[in-house]
């Protein structure tokens, strides 16, 4: 009996707060959906399509381990919420006898019946977007889909147990809250003033050179090696300077703006001004979130979207032919005493009769052969020559050298090296799109130099690129571990028991599209979870908000103020506090843009450009779907606020 009755309580509760219980219960269905297509999709692509799946379990162990953690913080975030929403009810029932022991086993139904209902339709909402997801998949990967309906109870079971530890930890830590709290406090209006901020100006200035650092680092870095750890470090501190501005930053600039007597004592000025800084002081922390996930939504999307789409120009880019070969030791006609462009020519000499033995030919054959030396008085270092005149004819160009001039093709790179070469005019090539992807080649600082050079020479390396054609039909060679076994028999003569490197395009291209496909994915992961926390951040601030605000509204207007003055305070503080962190978004991504392009100019060989077009596009559908939130948001809030006052109506 005592059961049903506090199971109808915690219905009723629910019922009564639906505003705040309809959305937790729709974001909860959400993450479920989410945690159990992440569960469900690698054993789909594994068992029913033969995907590798040592490379799907990989990256899928990367987005699970991702989806746990933002899960509990989410679920954290929305139990915090219900619990300041039910802090006064609560207090109610305290008042009429009810002890805390009662007050948790209320408790306890609601989240029980939140995690059943959530599960049960979040796992029929996983099932659809397994599916979307797996078709989406295929699609890329170029599978054939099956027919039918599989569902994995391996998947159901374990994103069952998740999500009740989820509620668990949860019950924990609203037991633990319960009993802490002196419940009948929340019967009264808090009477205390605001206490002023503690170091406000030492605070914001942290803030403010904290961010300009990370702008800073984000437009002046350079060297390739350096990108990745940089890029972090300006996001750690880009977001450490948005909390203290948010938090500090705005208000300093309320207070000052509050010093100006003859403008602060105008009366829209007076209350508007008044009500921004204990409205900022309040949701400062919301809105750096918000600032803060919309700025790591935009970036992922764009990232993972612009990747995707450079997959065939990265392809084109890096492998010009089906086949590259290098042969780490090669003690060829390199070492005869030939001039460079006899030394090349007899290279492919002789490599056409190794293919006319075997009924194949070459075709683009193209052959670069570069040595690793020690750079001058620096034995541990080294390096990798090309002959100007092997690179002018491996790629029909016409590179000149004056004395004693060096170009280097990877120098931020290799700064170190770079430095070391000392006595040499140095002229980078970096910027010629031909020479990219021959850097890459090399183990070292790649330097292209006079054929007369006097480096120390540790070893000769040979590189190849080719299509390979049966000499009879004229067919071209397919792609795959016969070919390749085949080439490793044409060049026996060189190798000479040493070993080669093959690659065929086949196999990078299959590589590539499964790497980016699945980054594609994580990011798709990440960013429903950044925009569901945005939006759910978005509609609560409103409601809480509209609920906080409703007693401050009602003295205004009892105390003369019209509704049409009331109306336009009220557009305008929405405005700056919702639209705020969209505007702090866009410009860090801004500023973020040189960084990440270079990023993705050493993963795609600089071989896709439109990297800013794509965020750009990417930050307008944000902000359609930021707007419609908002609009819908805000005329709840101003129904709250207002106490549901028919006559008066927002206007945007």
């Amino acid at each position: 009996m005592q059961s049903a009755l506090y199971l109808l309580l915690a219905l009723r509760s629910l019922k009564k707060n639906y505003r705040i219980a309809l959305p937790l219960f729709g974001g909860s269905a959400i993450l479920v959906a989410l945690f159990y297509s992440t569960m469900a999709l690698p054993h789909s692509l594994t068992y029913h399509f033969g995907v590798d799946s040592l490379f799907t379990g990989a990256y899928f162990e990367l987005i699970e381990m991702m989806c746990q953690f933002l899960l509990v913080i989410f679920y954290l975030y929305l139990n915090a919420i219900w619990n300041n929403t039910r802090a006064k009810e609560n207090a109610i029932f305290t008042s009429l006898g009810m002890e805390k022991g009662q007050l948790v086993r209320i408790t306890f139904y609601q989240l029980a019946l939140f995690y059943l209902s959530s599960l049960v339709v979040g796992i029929v909402l996983g099932i659809c977007l397994e599916k979307v997801l797996l078709l989406f998949l295929l699609k890329l990967l170029g599978l054939e889909p099956l027919v039918g309906l599989y569902v994995s109870f391996d998947a159901l079971k374990t994103t069952a147990l998740f999500i009740l530890f989820c509620y668990g930890m949860l019950f924990v830590f609203s037991t633990i809250s319960i009993l802490r709290s002196k419940p009948l406090e929340h019967l009264h209006e808090p009477q205390d003033g605001e206490k002023p901020l503690k170091a406000p100006y030492f605070f914001a200035l942290l803030g403010l050179i904290s961010l300009l650092c990370g702008y800073g680092i984000a437009t002046t870095t350079r060297e390739e090696m350096y990108l990745v750890v940089n890029f972090f470090n300006a996001v750690l501190l880009v977001i450490i300077g948005t909390y203290l501005l948010f938090l500090y930053g705005s208000y300093i600039l309320l207070e000052l703006l509050c010093r100006n007597k003859k403008a602060y004592y105008q009366t829209r000025h007076f209350i508007f001004w008044s009500t921004m800084k204990a409205q900022l002081r309040k949701n400062a922390l919301a809105l750096a979130n918000m600032s803060i996930l919309s700025t790591m939504l935009l970036i992922t999307s764009a990232t993972t979207i612009t990747l995707q789409m450079s997959i065939k120009p990265t392809i084109e880019k890096r492998f010009p032919n089906a086949f590259q070969v290098t042969i780490p030791t090669f003690n060829g006609v390199l070492n005869q005493t030939e001039q460079p462009t006899t030394k090349i020519q007899s290279i492919r000499n002789e490599l056409n009769g190794f293919a006319s033995a075997y009924d194949v030919e070459f075709q683009n054959l193209s052959i670069l052969p570069f040595t690793i030396v020690s750079l001058p008085k620096q034995d541990n270092y080294s390096a990798s020559v090309i002959a100007l005149d092997d690179l002018n004819e491996m790629l029909h160009t016409n590179y000149k050298l004056n004395q004693n001039e060096l170009y280097v093709l990877d120098g931020d790179t290799f700064s170190d090296e770079a430095a070391m070469l000392q006595g040499y005019d140095v002229i980078s090539l970096e910027d010629d799109d031909r020479l990219y992807w021959i850097a890459d080649l090399t183990p070292a600082l790649t330097i292209v130099a006079p054929d007369d050079s006097d480096f120390k020479p540790i070893y000769n390396q040979l590189f190849l690129t080719f299509d390979l054609f049966d000499a009879k039909t004229k067919e071209k060679m397919p792609e795959n571990e016969a070919t390749g076994q085949l080439i490793f028999d044409l060049l026996e003569p060189y190798l000479r028991d040493q070993y080669a490197y093959v690659y065929s395009r086949s196999d990078f291209s299959e590589n590539l599209k499964y790497a980016y496909t699945m980054l594609l994915v994580s990011g798709l992961y990440m960013t429903i979870i950044f925009l569901l926390a945005v939006i759910l951040i978005l509609y609560f601030k409103q409601i809480t908000q509209g609920q906080e605000d409703r007693r401050r509204f009602k003295i205004m207007k009892h105390i003369g103020l019209e509704p049409e003055g009331l109306r336009q305070i009220i557009n305008s503080q929405v405005r700056i506090m919702f639209f705020s962190p969209l505007i702090t978004a866009l410009i860090h991504i801004l500023f973020a843009y040189p960084l990440i392009q270079q990023i993705l100019d050493s993963m795609t060989y600089q071989a896709f450009d439109h990297f800013f077009i794509i965020l750009i596009a990417c930050f307008m559908i944000f902000a359609f779907i930021y707007w419609i939130t908002f609009r819908l948001t805000a005329r709840s809030y101003y129904k709250l606020a207002l106490l549901n006052d028919q006559n008066n109506t927002l206007t945007f």
